[in-house]
């Protein structure tokens, strides 16, 4: 007997059924109907179900259930416009003739389906549910009229070539394992499933990666130029005493500064000459500059050099 509450608990457990989701949909209405002990109005109506006291409030809850579950088409197909008359069994027959009767007619439906369904990046496991779905009603509706083996084959063969690009190596893999041994169509589409998972993972870690790289700080390099104290100059013509020299030798004192430019000016063009040559007459002058910012010829002058001992 169904619990007292079922009517008010009532809800929708799957899609309407249409041309693409009759597996889908009988598995989960048989099941519903099981859970609320109803599911032997749809099977047998036996004589002796008759004698129950709520038989006919079962029967009328199950119908009810049922064209929940059913589109217009559906409807105006299997149930018609006599909407007062509850006979549940009646009704499941008639979807179940139509759609999974064993009939060539039914088998090139379920091929053309089998066919159009679409294996693209991003949807492959949609796909291929209902590519499961349909191929073993496939297999029901041919029953005892074709071997469960050929489809089988060539529907693997013809998966593989639908599959999308991301599959490349997969299918080579695939193809080379399928010429030398046995392979069943459940083994062949789980492992499809198990190469939807590594890529779905690959893909789920390089989003991680690239997430986790665009929200770290950069870290500041120790030799960035902000990150050195400021050097000490003495400007203006005043000695800065932060400096490494003293006051008497500072550069920047007015006697000292003309000096000091001039041999800057002088050592800068010497950088630039195309050749050194050591000579008082060369266009290089021969002059080092002093701390205190005086300048000295030292090609003149015998004391800047060593005496050689022969």
């Amino acid at each position: 007997m169904p619990p007292k509450n079922s009517i008010g608990t009532i809800k929708m457990v799957t899609e309407p059924l249409s041309d693409t989701n009759f597996s889908t949909w009988r598995f989960k209405i048989q099941n519903a109907l099981a859970y609320q002990n109803l599911d032997d109005f749809i099977l047998k109506d036996t004589e002796e179900m008759k004698k129950r006291a709520d038989y006919a409030a079962c029967k009328k809850l199950t119908t009810t259930f049922i064209r929940m579950h059913l589109n217009e088409e559906s409807i105006a197909c299997f149930v018609g416009s006599n909407f007062s008359t509850y006979e549940p069994k009646s009704i499941w027959d008639a979807i179940l003739d139509f759609y999974a009767t064993k009939s060539l007619e039914n088998a090139a439906s379920l091929w053309d389906k089998l066919h159009d369904i679409k294996f693209v990046d991003g949807s492959t496991q949609e796909a291929l549910n209902s590519f499961r779905s349909t191929f073993q009603l496939l297999v029901e509706v041919t029953m005892g009229k074709l071997d469960k083996k050929t489809p089988e084959t060539c529907w693997m063969f013809f998966l593989l070539k639908r599959l999308p690009a991301s599959f490349s190596v997969f299918r080579s893999i695939q193809f080379a394992n399928l010429k030398h041994s046995d392979i069943s169509l459940s083994t062949f589409l789980k492992d499809i499933e198990s190469e939807i998972r590594r890529q779905t993972e690959i893909q789920a870690s390089a989003s991680f990666q690239a997430t986790a790289l665009s929200v770290t700080p950069q870290s500041k390099s120790k030799s960035t130029p902000g990150s050195r104290p400021p050097c000490q100059r003495c400007k203006n013509g005043i000695h800065d005493p932060a400096t490494a020299h003293s006051e008497a030798n500072c550069h920047a004192a007015p006697e000292k500064a003309a000096a000091f430019h001039q041999a800057s000016l002088e050592k800068a063009t010497a950088r630039i000459a195309k050749k050194a040559m050591l000579s008082v007459n060369s266009g290089v002058p021969d002059t080092i500059i002093l701390d205190s910012g005086a300048t000295r010829h030292y090609l003149r002058h015998q004391t800047y050099f060593v005496k050689l001992m022969l």
